[in-house]
């Protein structure tokens, strides 16, 4: 479902986010990154990709 107002738990519920999925998980994969900041307005999806 698109417009449900939770955030989503699958990535089959996401909606055009595969570079921003894709660049998380490589930083999380590079041992020389640190620290990831997840930011943005407000219900733009921040709280589902990180899921």
């Amino acid at each position: 479902m698109i417009f449900d107002p939770w955030p989503k738990e699958t990535k089959e519920d996401l909606f055009d986010f595969d570079e921003e999925l894709n660049t998380i998980i490589k930083a999380l994969r590079d041992p020389s990154v640190r620290l990831i900041i997840i930011k943005g307005l407000r219900r733009t999806g921040k709280s589902s990709i990180l899921r």
